[in-house]
């Protein structure tokens, strides 16, 4: 078994964003590479990187970081049979939502990926799938899902008995 997530960005200005999935998917086991090939101006580069990376590597899923344009993640899940994952960037929220993550959702027929704006939820799916093969990940998975429920449950436990007065001034509000 030879597992990997490829991290692809349109431009040198979404590497720190793929930097910040790389290291959540670090936490998880997950062995990473990253390209920076763009959708519109290296389209047969693109494919090319699919072309070579798909048999070598199992499980293998793709994420594409995009910021300006969600056309990365549709280019390569129209040319895989492995996952795509695509993180969008948020931008300003007038023109994130309108723009970037409705068009990110609405791909053509027969082209499918997942779609996070968050690079946490996006670092944790594709974990949960190479984790479906390599157990070492879906254990880590599995602890990190833990830890969050263990915070939830020492945060009800400190503050449920509170009163709402009790509650602010533990957050320091008035």
């Amino acid at each position: 078994m030879n597992p990997m997530a490829v991290l692809v960005m349109g431009s040198e200005s979404d590497l720190a964003d793929a930097i910040t999935v790389e290291e959540r998917l670090a936490g998880f086991e997950v062995p990473t590479t990253r390209r920076i090939l763009s959708a519109h101006r290296n389209t047969g580069d693109v494919l090319g990187m699919v072309r070579g990376l798909d048999g070598r590597h199992s499980p293998l899923v793709y994420v594409a970081v995009v910021g300006k344009k969600p056309d990365l993640g549709p280019v390569m899940a129209g040319s895989t049979d492995n996952p795509v994952v695509m993180y969008v960037k948020k931008t300003e929220p007038e023109t994130f939502y309108p723009n970037h993550l409705l068009s990110a959702l609405d791909a053509p027929p027969g082209i499918s990926y997942a779609v996070f704006s968050d690079p946490t939820n996006a670092a944790l799916y594709v974990a949960k799938m190479i984790g479906l093969q390599v157990p070492e990940v879906r254990k880590a998975v599995g602890n990190y899902r833990a830890g969050r429920a263990g915070k939830n449950l020492e945060a009800d436990q400190r503050f449920s008995p509170m009163t709402t007065a009790e509650v602010k001034g533990a957050l320091g509000r008035k």
